[in-house]
């Protein structure tokens, strides 16, 4: 299960964060992670870089990765 609770993020974090996308990523239909400086893990879509981010803790992260190898929800 995921939290809904809310972190602030401070921009200036998130845009010097050292964003990564997948090698297998062959157009901009991806997106890109990045592990600041925190204990946060940043996720965004790489269409808009700069537009909003998903920021999830080490456990959330965990748990999202296991539902995505699991087979994931329907987008």
């Amino acid at each position: 299960m995921y939290s809904n609770r809310t972190i602030d993020v401070n921009e200036h974090l998130a845009s010097r964060a050292g964003w990564i996308r997948s090698s297998r990523c062959e157009s901009s239909h991806c997106v890109e992670v990045a592990t600041p400086a925190s204990e946060h893990i940043l996720m965004r879509d790489a269409k808009n870089p700069a537009g909003s981010h998903l920021a999830f803790g080490p456990t959330a992260w965990s748990a999202f990765l296991r539902e995505l190898r699991a087979g994931g929800r329907e987008r």
